[in-house]
């Protein structure tokens, strides 16, 4: 898990898992799991309806490449690990309910179409004073697109694909019904998510990461700004939203 790069991300929020129950909604293969694990979680539920328990298939998430052999399934896993489960099911398909301490989503809720009952049906799984932790990639972002390029070195004038999307070409395009942008991406705005989970719980950080260079800090022109009057710089130029937020009593009946 080290070596496909699964340990960074868990050692960032290290002191806000540390000995706590952890619901991963939309982990994936749940290899952040064993990352939450070895940061000291006490135990790790991943949630995911499209994962396959059988298949051992991941990113490797240090040489940015497609998805490759890990040595372990899911299924394998969850064999191998007392407080390690893997799931293909969907948050509000968990018959408990209050006995998380923790949910995390890193770069999830930008793909989910129902967000608002998953961040309903997380309430409810958390125990009284629970927390939400979420890692947020911005649509409207340089490469909020998550599709070719992710970065201003990987820009190739000569795919037509690539044209569609640079420098923001991507907040007015009209996506096909089968394109990625329309089945994976729900291009919600960065007002309307801390709106939303001011709704379920108690936000004590909001931070707002801005873009780097490399991934198009610095690219923003008043042409673009006049194409997108309704968008304002920090709407461009914000890569990420981190939040942690605790669960209002009230989310929970």
């Amino acid at each position: 898990a080290y070596d496909f790069g699964y340990m960074h991300w868990a050692a960032r929020v290290q002191e806000h898992v540390q000995g706590k129950s952890v619901l991963d909604v939309g982990c994936g293969p749940g290899l952040h799991g064993l990352g939450y694990l070895t940061a000291g979680a006490k135990s790790y539920v991943g949630l995911d309806p499209i994962i396959k328990l059988d298949k051992d298939r991941v990113k490797n998430l240090k040489q940015k490449s497609a998805k490759m052999p890990f040595g372990w399934t899911p299924a394998q896993l969850n064999a191998l690990i007392g407080p390690f489960t893997v799931s293909p099911e969907a948050v509000g398909d968990l018959p408990e309910e209050g006995v998380f301490d923790i949910a995390v989503m890193h770069n999830v809720t930008e793909h989910l179409h129902q967000i608002e009952s998953v961040f309903a049906d997380i309430a409810k799984r958390l125990k009284p004073g629970g927390e939400l932790l979420y890692l947020h990639h911005n649509y409207y972002a340089w490469n909020g697109h998550h599709c070719a390029p992710k970065n201003v070195a990987a820009v190739d004038l000569s795919d037509p694909g690539q044209r569609e999307l640079i420098d923001w070409g991507h907040v007015s395009f009209d996506p096909p019904q089968e394109h990625y942008i329309a089945r994976g991406l729900n291009r919600i705005r960065l007002d309307e998510i801390i709106a939303l989970t001011e709704k379920y719980f108690d936000i004590e950080i909001a931070e707002e990461r801005p873009s780097k260079p490399k991934t198009g800090l610095g690219r923003l022109t008043d042409e673009i700004r006049q194409a997108h009057p309704h968008l304002d710089d920090r709407d461009f130029e914000t890569q990420n939203l981190f939040c942690i937020a605790r669960v209002k009593p009230e989310a929970q009946s």
